[in-house]
């Protein structure tokens, strides 16, 4: 375990003092009601009360989607949603994004790649990529970061292609984190945790009403932490988040909000990847059996001393809701966000020695003398992904304007959604060589070296621009009270060039496509909602993530047609118990097809590949009692390469997309100042490739939680994760790499309001 640094002491005073002042405060407020905005929409929409006492939540069912272009709740809308709220993540202690979303199976987290790829907040959705679908109160988050919840409401996830709302992209669905915005009351909500990582966190959400119509809120965040089990990965963050609000309770609604973070963190590429045996009958030797985490120490760690992530998020949001008569609500939401990163990391590799594509492993190499029986033989690591640092700046700007009519078309009842999307995205880029790596670093018993950055160059730069216009309607008719057609289709015209120093000449898209989407839908009560779903999602084949990607353009991918995703859903969500208990069920099917690479030596685009991929989607969430509450969900993938470059791809299962995956929180207040929570998160062993190779062992994380109450307004709660201290738990997966998950640990916090 490591010790805190020296520029940490000067930062436990403060945090002491957030920590433990809950302790010292006066009982003064029962709870704090929380409101959430419903996305573009800017709605103030009325959530279930949240207390500091940790009362179950609510059937997430009822709750807003988080994008205005889907202004019914959940439980209306015809598509697999899945919200984690303010409550839950009060529980179970969720700090960042990637926790939330450990709540959602289906989705995995990515390592990301070498040659400068993209570590961060890296997912993927039933195995497709969504590291370019993360959205912030239905606007685009254009960063590359680790989000932070100090200032998160609730997070929401739209599961299924999601082009029509979303735009390009969304293949498998999109995410998106709903904002703590003003609302008409007065409070001070502290917070302040340790734990035996060890780390040390504190945040304080300010709100107060100016007026009877004008309220203002701040939150602020700093935070220090080791990984519990991981022998160097650190990160300390700050942020703060402060907003105003006008006209609440009235026709015309303006909020303006600003979130500041900056992290500095030790990126963690994890431990490598490996052939599980090898044949020594031949020379060179034949690998055999499955690839899996090499067999080394959790803890260990393979960078250097000058490994870093230091990432600043700057964005400003003007949101404008105006209710212009009893049938027409106008929304006018504008985003500008800026970013910039400053990244160098170590990415290990345990090969068998040969050249790229060469099966066979070769002596002295790490793989060779890994189990080669002779202990005098040192597996060495190499080192893989380009050795990548580099440093980035990029900006976003985006407004969407949207209309939501309610009338009646000969009687019978109509909702119209249209609106116009514009946005503009810039990245710069630098990549840098001439690093030095040592050569003598054991897989075994890797140690913590010195690099000299002196001979350190820049090597490539790579600067580019986009600008997306769109065009987004759909209509919803009711035939009768009970049956109605939901249709929609988005019109995106995309644009975007990339100067790359490694490629002969500016790359260049310029294309328009149509994303639609149709849904039959039938209600018969209030509480009932049945409905078929059918849409399609589109991605550019070239410079579609300027920010998230290695090289986001590439000029032999110019010309193809985007790449399509297509889902169909069938499913119901059902309120029981006056709708305190919502259960939700889907059959869904993806297909995606198109996808596009050019060929060995450049030349020719062609099939990379297509697949498919079909389950069963299950999820109960509210209050089985009054004082019992459960969050469950459960999903079953069936994944497929249906066609692919490579012949062996095809049939394998797609890329990190567990077969079976589920989650569980449940809450129970046997007397009104104790609340337990337990839960667990699963996922089924999983191929880490399309090729089959590469595989990790199933994923099982038992967590806990007590929380009492000191006095109705302050609370002290302990949190135990990974309480079965299971080692083979990895959290970021990729081909020839994994992150493991972190070991058995404990946070203690306290939190009052007044």
């Amino acid at each position: 375990m490591n010790e805190f640094s020296l520029r940490r002491v000067s930062h436990v005073a403060m945090l002491g003092v957030m920590t433990t002042a809950p302790l010292a405060a006066p009982a003064l407020a029962d709870e704090v009601e929380a409101t959430a905005i419903s996305g573009q929409t800017g709605e103030t929409t009325a959530l279930p009360t949240v207390t500091v006492t940790g009362d179950a939540p609510a059937n997430t069912l009822q709750a807003p989607s988080g994008f205005g272009r889907l202004p019914q709740a959940v439980e209306d809308t015809p598509q697999t949603i899945k919200v984690i709220d303010q409550e839950t993540i009060q529980q179970q202690g969720i700090t960042s994004l990637d926790q939330a979303l450990k709540m959602v199976p289906g989705i995995t987290s990515d390592v990301g790649e070498g040659g400068g790829g993209m570590n961060g907040d890296q997912f993927r959705i039933r195995g497709f990529n969504a590291k370019n679908d993360i959205y912030s109160d239905g606007l685009k988050d254009f960063g590359v970061y680790v989000r932070d919840t100090f200032n998160t409401e609730s997070v929401e996830v739209l599961i299924g292609s999601s082009g029509s709302t979303t735009g390009r992209g969304a293949e498998s669905g999109a995410i998106n984190m709903t904002t703590k915005t003003p609302v008409k009351d007065d409070f001070i909500t502290l917070n302040g945790s340790f734990g035996t990582a060890p780390s040390l966190r504190g945040t304080i959400d300010m709100n107060r009403q100016v007026d009877d119509n004008t309220a203002i809120r701040l939150n602020l965040l700093y935070t220090e932490w080791d990984v519990a089990g991981r022998d160097v990965p650190t990160q300390s963050r700050f942020g703060f988040a402060p907003s105003i609000a006008f006209g609440l309770g009235t026709d015309t609604t303006l909020t303006i909000a600003y979130l500041h973070q900056q992290d500095h963190r030790v990126p963690d590429y994890g431990i490598p990847t490996m052939t599980t045996g090898v044949d020594f009958s031949t020379t060179p030797g034949a690998p055999s059996g499955m690839s899996g985490p090499a067999p080394v120490d959790r803890a260990n760690w393979y960078g250097s001393d000058i490994d870093h992530d230091d990432t600043t998020a700057d964005i400003v949001t003007i949101r404008l809701s105006h209710q212009a008569n009893d049938w027409l609500v106008l929304y006018n939401d504008t985003r500008y966000g800026h970013y910039t990163r400053d990244f160098l990391t170590t990415v290990p590799s345990c090969s068998g020695g040969g050249a790229r594509g060469d099966s066979n492993v070769y002596a002295g190499s790490c793989l060779w003398n890994l189990y080669d029986n002779d202990p005098t033989t040192v597996p060495l690591i190499g080192f893989g992904g380009g050795n990548p640092y580099y440093t980035s700046e990029n900006w976003g700007v985006q407004n969407i304007t949207t209309a939501v009519a309610d009338f009646a078309v000969g009687g019978f009842k109509n909702q119209f959604v249209g609106g116009l999307d514009l946005s503009y995205e810039e990245s710069e880029r630098t990549n840098y060589t001439g690093q030095v790596r040592p050569g003598d670093v054991s897989l075994l018993d890797p140690y913590d070296y010195v690099v000299d950055m002196s001979a350190i160059t820049p090597n490539r730069r790579v600067d580019g621009d986009s600008r997306n216009y769109a065009l987004f309607a759909s209509d919803q008719f009711w035939f009768t009270e009970q049956v109605s057609l939901l249709a929609g289709v988005r019109w995106d015209y995309y644009e975007a060039t990339v100067d790359d120093s490694n490629q002969t000449g500016r790359v260049s898209t310029d294309l328009n496509f149509f994303s639609p989407k149709a849904s039959l839908i039938w209600q018969p009560t209030d509480s009932q909602t049945y409905y078929i779903t059918w849409a399609q999602a589109k991605t550019p084949p070239t410079a579609s993530n300027l920010a998230n990607e290695v090289s986001p353009g590439n000029i032999d991918r110019e010309d193809p047609d985007p790449t399509e995703t297509e889902t169909i859903e069938i499913g119901g969500k059902v309120g029981f118990f006056g709708d305190r208990l919502g259960v939700g069920l889907a059959l869904f099917q993806t297909e995606r097809k198109n996808v596009r690479q050019e060929d060995d030596t450049g030349a020719e685009v062609l099939l990379a590949e297509a697949a498919k991929n079909r389950g069963i989607e299950l999820s109960v969430t509210g209050r089985i009692l009054d004082n019992w509450s459960m969050q469950f969900a459960y999903t079953y993938i069936d994944s497929e390469v249906t066609d692919a470059s490579s012949a062996t791809s095809i049939g394998q299962s797609l890329a990190a997309t567990p077969e079976h995956a589920a989650s569980l929180w449940t809450t129970y207040t046997p007397i009104d100042t104790l609340d337990l929570g337990l839960g667990f998160t699963y996922k089924d062993g999983m191929t880490l490739t399309s090729a089959g190779t590469n595989a990790v062992p199933h994923y099982l994380s038992v967590d806990a939680m007590v929380a009492y109450r000191l006095a109705e307004n302050a609370t002290v709660q302990v949190n135990g994760y990974n309480l079965l201290d299971r080692d083979e738990n990895y959290d970021q997966v990729r081909s020839g790499r994994v992150v493991p998950g972190v070991s058995r640990s404990v946070v203690i916090s306290t939190s009052v309001t007044f």
